[in-house]
């Protein structure tokens, strides 16, 4: 097992190699109004994504120092970036510590997905056969363009909030995202926000 120093060692290593690359393309990432393709490439071949994820399910399991160390280093060269990263990694962590096993165990069977999304309750979930149609309109969901699943809080009828999490095939998003500072952290409404969504029940587990 690594210990929590070298573990943080190898992070911020990581995170000095995609420095160039933050730099050489942060004139881009304001355009698209979110990271592209050849950064967001970069942070997959990295551990970053997976950073704070539970080692059962691939992650790193990185402390809470350590977690902001790296996400700091990352903001200092670009801060757009930084926000990005702890949105795609934290959500993929809390969704990983909370799914029910099985549940969990599917998502992440192919390693440990970047995720995006809202957690506050914003939707309705009516069971169907089949599972749930659930319908809602959601606010900010940074770094969605990158994730492959999204968290989306809805209410079931009679019942406490539940998390849906719809992949990435089955997202809507709303209008352009603007900001003034972040601008390229796409910070786009998450699914839903047209329309309706039809899920399976193991994708309302939380």
């Amino acid at each position: 097992m690594q210990s929590g120093e070298s573990l943080r060692d190898k992070l911020l290593a990581e995170v000095e190699t995609m420095a160039p690359i933050l730099t050489q393309h942060a004139a881009q990432l304001e355009k698209l109004g979110r990271l592209d393709e050849p950064t967001v490439e970069t942070l997959r071949k990295t551990r970053l994504l997976r950073f704070v994820c539970p080692r059962e399910l691939g992650g790193y399991e990185a402390d809470p120092v350590t977690e902001m160390e790296v996400l700091e280093a990352v903001t200092r060269i670009d801060g757009s970036a930084g926000w990005t990263l702890g949105i795609l990694a934290i959500t993929s962590a809390f969704a990983g510590a909370f799914l029910p096993v099985e549940t969990a165990q599917r998502i992440f069977a192919k390693g440990v997905p970047p995720m995006a999304g809202m957690i506050q309750a914003r939707g309705k979930a009516e069971p169907v056969t089949g599972g749930y149609r659930v319908t809602g309109r959601w606010a900010f969901g940074s770094g969605i363009y990158h994730a492959d699943w999204v968290i989306a809080g809805a209410f079931l009828p009679d019942q406490f909030s539940r998390k849906v999490l719809p992949s990435y095939s089955r997202r809507k998003r709303a209008r352009r995202w603007s900001s003034g500072t972040t601008r390229s952290t796409k910070s786009s409404r998450p699914p839903g926000t047209q329309g309706n969504m039809m899920l399976k029940p193991s994708q309302a587990a939380l």
